[in-house]
């Protein structure tokens, strides 16, 4: 299900919190990321999309139908949009079991035809076979995580809308639901809008991301392109780590080298800091009021050291 948003625009008071923007394009089939920072509209564009969320102008297209218009004052309820939803909290009945919870959607909806194969099938999808007596409380953060999902997907939805679903995890788990969650949309052929601040789950699950900034997309692109070439100097700031000449000119860490470079600008640092990520070195080097970072197969073993950068690895933003 391809998902469009025309002219919409979502203001609370005098603070307008969604710029108007002529298209908003969710591709079918694919991962889309809205990445930002707390307050950049990226919660409020998803539940314009759900419904929970009336727009003040435009209108919301799902393939062919208007599910919004505020010209033709149509606005169908989340309900009637056949949407799944994950949420940060996983929003499980605590008082119901696996089976149950999972359920609820069906027979909220009267679509009680094949029950228990249709709840069977969606367990089998996330891999919670024999967990349909426990309880939320008898079942760890990633179990948890994937009945939200099953719940999710045992509705046959076109598109699943997930707000912030892996927060509430440790990191480990993270990490695994970033990959099951990953292979599960792309073995449905499902549309699927994520929203997160964490620029990891962004790059690492997403076909496309928009990069929002005060109520407006600063950048619509694949991870590749996002971060090898922003858009702006905010997107440059925001995603991944960044280097600077003055304001104007950036580079990424891995553009720094450590070793002479013919025809490279040379660099005298002070090393700070240096941090073991397991398969390299972080370096955290200062000077001149500059900060930057470098990445080191070696941890090094001067306090000083020289370091080198082309300029072809070099964005300069103040043409743009």
């Amino acid at each position: 299900m391809k998902i469009t948003l025309r002219n919409v625009q979502k203001t609370f008071g005098s603070t307008v919190v969604i710029e108007q923007a002529d298209e908003i394009k969710f591709e079918s089939g694919k991962v889309t990321t809205l990445l930002g920072p707390s307050g950049c509209g990226k919660t409020t564009l998803l539940r314009m999309i759900s419904g929970l969320e009336t727009p003040d102008s435009g209108e919301v297209w799902f393939d062919d139908e208007c599910v919004f218009s505020a010209n033709r004052h149509i606005n169908l309820s989340p309900d009637q949009r056949g949407l799944g939803f994950v949420f940060q909290d996983f929003a499980l009945w605590p008082h119901m079991n696996v089976y149950e919870n999972v359920a609820f959607g069906l027979r909220a909806r009267k679509q009680t035809t094949n029950l228990k194969q249709r709840i069977a099938n969606a367990l089998h999808a996330v891999r919670l076979e024999g967990f349909e007596e426990r309880y939320p409380h008898q079942l760890s953060g990633g179990q948890q995580q994937r009945v939200a999902f099953a719940r999710a997907i045992v509705i046959e939805p076109k598109c699943i809308l997930f707000d912030e679903p892996l927060s509430a995890l440790d990191a480990i788990l993270r990490n695994e639901m970033r990959t099951e969650l990953k292979i599960l949309v792309n073995q449905l052929e499902i549309t699927a809008v994520f929203v997160t601040h964490d620029q990891v789950e962004a790059m690492s699950m997403s076909d496309t991301i928009m990069v929002m900034n005060k109520g407006k997309i600063e950048q619509e692109d694949s991870p590749e392109r996002i971060y090898h070439n922003p858009a702006s100097s905010f997107v440059a700031h925001f995603v991944g780590r960044s280097n600077w000449i003055g304001n104007d000119k950036m580079f990424r860490p891995e553009s720094l080298a450590l070793t002479h470079i013919e025809g490279a600008a040379e660099y005298r640092m002070l090393v700070q800091s240096v941090q073991f990520l397991g398969n390299v070195y972080e370096l955290c080097l200062e000077s001149d009021e500059k900060r930057w970072f470098a990445l080191s197969a070696q941890r090094p073993s001067e306090k000083e050291i020289c370091v080198y950068v082309k300029d072809a690895n070099i964005l300069n933003f103040s043409v743009q």
